[in-house]
């Protein structure tokens, strides 16, 4: 099913790659047992998105919220991913409102399996960064480029290292590093701002965690007892490995969090 400016179309399917002259805005929202899990944070973030790209539109008029509530309903949908993309046309100006397309659709999802939360996941580093990271837009060259690397070697995610030499960003994800009782991730302004990881920054800071926005630099991965992946599928996932250097995914500061995280999204 595919809704579509108002309009709902069966058998509806899109690709990003048809949005690819067009500059589009997307979010994508994760459904657990029939309802959208943090859609607020959601909402914040295309709202945030649209202001950063200077595009002249009254957010209040896209209401995300009750268009994925209608989507959900229609579609009878108990779990699994929502994308929504919202295709500018014409951003707009100071005298005229920007013109836009509407999408929403089901897309297929892949959460990470009992035994990946347990031992964690490999990733690899790519040298590579995303331009405007605190805007959620399809960039679907680097996805592309993105994908067939991780199919090529094998692993789960890759984490971007900027032209400074910080670890900043997984390609779909956010990520953590921890030292001791404290964890790292990338300043606000490095990285789009996941809304698994604002929860996570909440949750450690609540738990006693020191949490200090400051990106590794990669050939330092070493000196860190431990990793994760936060993101709206994976939710908060170990990381086993970095290439060659591999990571404790018993480490207690990690699985507290985990635990933290999960009875959250259940309750």
């Amino acid at each position: 099913m595919l809704y579509h400016n108002g309009n709902w179309i069966e058998n509806g399917v899109l690709q990003d790659a048809q949005f690819a002259e067009y500059f589009t805005i997307y979010e994508v929202i994760r459904i657990f047992r029939g309802a959208p899990v943090f859609i607020h944070d959601n909402v914040e973030r295309l709202y945030s998105s649209i202001k950063k790209s200077g595009i002249n539109l009254d957010c209040n008029k896209i209401d995300l919220r009750s268009k994925t509530l209608a989507f959900v309903e229609h579609c009878k949908i108990i779990e699994g991913n929502i994308k929504y993309l919202l295709v500018i046309k014409d951003s707009g100006n100071s005298t005229n409102v920007a013109q836009f397309d509407e999408y929403m659709v089901q897309i297929p999802h892949r959460y990470p399996t009992e035994q990946e939360y347990a031992l964690g996941v490999p990733t690899s580093i790519v040298f590579t960064e995303r331009i405007n990271p605190e805007i959620k837009y399809l960039n679907v060259k680097l996805r592309e480029w993105t994908t067939k690397v991780i199919n090529e070697r094998n692993v789960y995610e890759l984490l971007l290292v900027n032209d400074k030499g910080f670890v900043t960003e997984g390609s779909k994800s956010n990520i953590f590093f921890i030292k001791g009782n404290t964890l790292y991730t990338s300043p606000d302004e490095l990285v789009l701002g996941g809304t698994a990881r604002k929860r996570v920054i909440a949750l450690a800071e609540k738990s006693g965690f020191t949490v200090i926005k400051e990106a590794p630099i990669y050939q330092d991965l070493d000196k860190y007892d431990a990793a994760f992946i936060t993101g709206t599928s994976p939710m908060v996932l170990p990381i086993s490995k970095v290439d060659n250097v591999e990571f404790n995914v018993e480490n207690s500061t990690l699985r507290t969090i985990m635990r933290s995280y999960f009875k959250m999204v259940m309750e």
